[in-house]
Order: structure tokens, then sequence, then C-alpha cells
């Protein structure tokens, strides 16, 4: 008797074991389909963002060529405005000096002219053309200078501060 009492006792926690393990390990693969259901959103939105962020990279390195081939070209143009500045930059120094030694010649004859005069109304006209020679000589020289200076180099440190980096 006890030992059919044990073999009963045996089949119904053969049969309770059955049950319940078959409706945990339900749950079990419920949440496993859950868990790979999930995970397979999950990596379609990170191929997602991926791609997406792979297409503002391309669009970011396409924009930045662009940008950059502008640039070059703009400096391009500027370089050679500016050599072409520069190139007749001695010829217009050698030209202003001329002038400049023509307008000081003309602005002593007038000085030497100016004593012999008697009339207060010749004086005063000769004055003023005398002021006027004048002036255009100052601009003169002005320019020669500002033209002689162009040759030397700016120190690094001043063209930054003009530029507004160091300030």
């Amino acid at each position: 008797m006890k030992n059919i009492t044990l073999v009963i006792v045996m089949i119904v926690a053969a049969i309770a074991g059955y049950f319940i393990g078959s409706y945990s390990g339900r749950n079990a693969k419920e949440a496993l389909a859950n868990a790979l259901v999930a995970a397979r959103l999950a990596t379609d939105d990170h191929d997602k963002t991926v791609k997406e962020l792979n297409n503002r990279i391309i669009k970011l390195d396409s924009d930045y060529e662009i940008d950059k081939k502008a640039r070059d070209a703009s400096y391009e143009k500027q370089k050679v405005k500016w050599a072409g500045l520069l190139a007749g930059r001695d010829k217009r120094i050698t030209e202003l000096s001329k002038e400049s030694s023509g307008t000081g010649a003309e602005i002593e004859r007038l000085r030497g002219s100016l004593k012999g005069m008697t009339s207060p109304e010749e004086r005063q006209r000769m004055n003023e053309r005398i002021a006027k020679l004048e002036k255009e000589l100052k601009d003169q020289q002005i320019l020669i200078t500002g033209l002689e200076c162009s040759k030397i180099p700016v120190p690094q440190e001043i063209l930054s501060k003009l530029k507004g980096d160091a300030l």
C-alpha cells in the first residue's frame, strides 16, 4: 500500500509538474517572443537612425565641399585682384613722385612770383592757388607713402588685431 500511495503521489506530482511547468514555460516563451519583437524593432530603429545620420553626414560633407570651393574661388579672385593692384604699384609710385616734384616746383615758382606782386587781389588769388597746390602735394605724398608702405610685410600680431581675433 505504501508503494501504491507513493506511486499515486508521484503520478499526481508529475501531472502537476507538467501543467505548472507548461504554464510557466508558456510565459517564458511569450516573454522571449516579446523580447525578440522588441529587439527587432530596436534594431530597425537603430538602422534607420544610422542611415539618417549617414545621410546628414554626406550632406554636410557636400555642403562643406561646396563652401570650400566657393571660398577658394573667391580667394583666387582676390589674390589676382591684389596682384593686379600691386603690379602697378611701383609704376604708380614713380608717376606720383614725378607729379609731386612738378607740384613742388610749381609751388616754389608761384612763391617766387608772389614777391613781385603788388595788387592784393592778385596776391590773394596766388595764395589760394599755392594753398591748393600744397594740399595736392600733401595728398600725393600721403599716397606715395601708403604705396611704399604696402611693400612692407605686416606682423601677424597686428593683422589678427585688425581682423578682430585678439581685440
